[in-house]
């Protein structure tokens, strides 16, 4: 669909388009008839949408209790959801208790699981008191991230 046809598509379906563009309108189609084809589900859609409108003289009103009738219907299909027993006082207070239980098994497992080995400390011991030994090649200088990668090779070597 050409862009003149989708600019004036709306006026076209609603009457509204006066005498020239109505001409240049149906010229456009003549030629194509996939457009034509688009052009009558476009029909269709909007005289379904035209059945719905209402003469503004007429006062339309709802039946009394339509509303609360509409909320009921709409609660009763909705139900309760499957989270909101997530919600309840008693549940919230389940999970905090359960997450500070959690939180001091793994404290307590952190704090009396060393898995440092002697040696280990010992060669961390020396490297910070004096010079590691000649076995290690630790070179000290003014680049802190080289001397902190050479502290990782040699801790890493001796395991």
């Amino acid at each position: 669909m050409d862009s003149f046809l989708q600019e004036h598509l709306e006026d076209y379906l609603d009457g509204r388009l006066n005498e020239q563009d109505l001409a240049e309108f149906e010229r456009r189609l003549t030629g194509d008839s996939e457009t034509v084809a688009q052009l009558a589900l476009f029909q269709e859609t909007s005289d379904l949408f035209n059945a719905f409108r209402v003469d503004p003289s007429e006062d339309v009103e709802p039946a009394p209790g339509f509303y609360y009738r509409v909320k009921e219907r709409i609660d009763a299909e909705r139900g309760e959801s499957f989270w909101s027993f997530l919600s309840q006082p008693v549940m919230v207070r389940r999970f905090a208790f359960a997450a500070m239980m959690w939180m001091a098994v793994l404290g307590s497992v952190a704090a009396f699981h060393d898995d440092t080995t002697s040696q280990s400390v010992e060669l961390a011991d020396s490297i910070l008191k004096q010079e590691p030994p000649q076995q290690y090649d630790v070179r000290m200088g003014y680049n802190l991230a080289a001397n902190r990668d050479s502290m990782l090779t040699v801790l890493a070597s001796a395991q």
